[in-house]
């Protein structure tokens, strides 16, 4: 007798075991109300920025180039000087009649500067390079089975890997 209440005992706990193993499962969900809204799509493309209101400043006149105090990124105004060229037979003397003033032709920042040492340059050499930063465009390259989701004049957001903020941008031309 003895033996059948074992085994019936060892019945029921196995029977109680497969229940509770086989017993569905609970899960959570979480819910909420959907609500028509506008529907933003991303479109994930590396691209390159430039400013657009770009200057390249050169010498205007053979002489010593004198160094200049500007660095990337300084702000400079219309008419600001840049740097002052010695025209004269010997540099050293710097007249007011030997000496010629490079002029900022623009307002806006140094983007680079070329020539930032004291050194003899020729007429048309590239001495910096001054722009608007505000002023730029982004030049994507676009999937071509997304290019035709693509159209002028729709808004889009600029998100910089180092920037949080997005910039704010207007798509002005798609080429195919």
């Amino acid at each position: 007798m003895r033996g059948v209440v074992v085994g019936a005992a060892a019945v029921a706990v196995a029977v109680l075991v497969g229940v509770w193993v086989l017993r569905p499962g609970t899960s959570t969900a979480d819910l909420a109300v959907a609500t028509r809204g506008p529907l933003q799509v991303t479109l994930d493309v590396d691209g390159v920025t430039r400013v657009r209101s770009r200057i390249t400043v050169k010498a205007p006149v053979r002489g010593l180039l004198l160094s200049t105090r500007l660095e990337a990124g300084d702000a400079v105004r219309r008419g600001d000087p840049l740097f002052t060229i010695s025209t004269g037979r010997n540099p050293a003397a710097l007249s007011a009649a030997g000496r010629v003033f490079v002029r900022a032709p623009l307002t806006g920042r140094v983007l680079r500067v070329r020539e930032p040492h004291e050194q003899l340059v020729s007429r048309g050499t590239p001495l910096m390079d001054v722009g608007d930063p505000r002023d730029i465009e982004v030049i994507a390259h676009v999937p071509p089975a997304n290019a035709s989701d693509v159209r002028d004049g729709e808004p889009m957001q600029v998100r910089r890997q180092d920037v949080d903020t997005p910039l704010l941008a207007v798509v002005t031309r798609v080429d195919s």
